[in-house]
């Protein structure tokens, strides 16, 4: 059964080759192609920038970009894939996006460097990568909501969490590691995010029975950050990955997972993580969609429907309990983000729902 997004993620695929080809060519006449690290996919990714509304909104900062020689364009909500990938590949100086698909999202052009930025300092733009933006977008919790982020540090998706919820309600953060945790605390205490409850602990130790009024979790755990894309580095899609570590993290990320759907009131859940590794996105939804107890409460929601890049299935896939019919509509309710199609860091998300 052939999913819609195939056809979809080739063109985009190769259009970013072909982008990627003139840049290169672009370069060797200028002659500055002496280290392949300095020109890859990485830098042909733009910049992206979450407006936090918890400091000011979106109009007072286009207003301000706009005193600064900027000019803001929206992109339609429905516009086509490859119309959105060639405008935004050809973004020029001083022109800026807001996302389509992300509420408070701009797109700077690629090579924009914003860390010094006055809204940066402020915490009224932050930097972060629009599929990082997912999680917590597609988790939405309303105002007034309780939330717990499992492996939270550093930080950016709790924060995210906090603005959507306009700072009412509460959200448990959780990391077994002090020094993220503390990242997290000063990235909440800059953002203005003050319903972030942050706590130094493994999530496997937690009793998550006693969380009796989470509603909503967002389960990031740690994971080999293969679709992690460096600026300035060559991107080697060939590169084999260490098939002992993304077993062992595999086998951590399911526990987790596992583990956060036992909240007794829980109603939804995304799972993500910025791997491209098949074994630590669909693999790990798989084994825990193989947990008897976990699929008579839960169903896989469909996430994002107008995102076209899709979950995909192993080649060697063969599973006894799902048939390849069945297997091919869990993953296309998955969603998967690459810097070859969608111009984003690599990342996988899924969705959770109660029945």
């Amino acid at each position: 059964m052939k999913r819609d997004g195939n056809d979809h993620q080739g063109k985009n695929e190769c259009y970013f080759r072909t982008l990627l080809s003139e840049e290169l060519t672009s370069l060797e006449r200028k002659g500055s192609v002496d280290n392949l690290t300095l020109q890859s996919e990485a830098s042909l990714l733009p910049r992206y920038a979450r407006v936090n509304p918890l400091r000011e909104q979106l109009p007072y900062v286009l207003d301000l970009l706009r005193d600064q020689g900027w000019t803001v364009r929206r992109l339609k909500k429905m516009i086509p894939p490859l119309k959105y990938r060639k405008l935004v590949a050809r973004l020029e100086p001083l022109k800026c996006y807001i996302d389509p698909h992300i509420d408070n999202l701009l797109i700077f052009p690629r090579g924009t460097d914003l860390h010094d930025h006055i809204l940066v300092k402020q915490g009224v733009l932050i930097l972060q990568d629009k599929a990082s933006c997912f999680p917590a977008f597609l988790l939405s919790p309303q105002p007034g909501s309780f939330v717990m982020d499992v492996c939270a540090a550093p930080g950016m998706k709790t924060t995210h969490l906090a603005a959507l919820m306009k700072n009412n309600g509460k959200i448990f953060a959780f990391d077994r590691n002090a020094e993220r945790l503390n990242l997290l605390r000063k990235m909440s205490k800059n953002a203005n995010a003050r319903i972030i409850q942050a706590q130094c602990v493994d999530f496997l130790q937690i009793d998550v029975n006693k969380f009796t009024q989470v509603e909503y979790a967002l389960v990031d755990p740690p994971c080999s950050g293969s679709g992690m894309v460096k600026r300035g580095e060559f991107f080697d899609e060939f590169e084999q990955p260490n098939t002992e570590r993304i077993n062992s993290l595999a086998n951590l990320q399911a526990m987790i997972l596992k583990h956060a759907l036992r909240l007794p009131s829980l109603r939804r859940l995304v799972y993500s993580t910025c791997s491209i590794n098949w074994a630590e996105n669909e693999g790990v939804i798989f084994e825990v969609l193989e947990d008897v107890e976990i699929s008579d409460q839960f169903i896989l929601v469909n996430a994002f429907n107008q995102w076209k890049h899709r979950g995909e299935l192993n080649k060697t896939f063969n599973n006894k309990i799902f048939s390849k019919e069945a297997a091919e509509e869990i993953v296309s309710k998955c969603l998967r983000a690459s810097p070859k199609i969608d111009f984003t860091n690599g990342f996988f998300i899924a969705i959770f729902e109660r029945k």
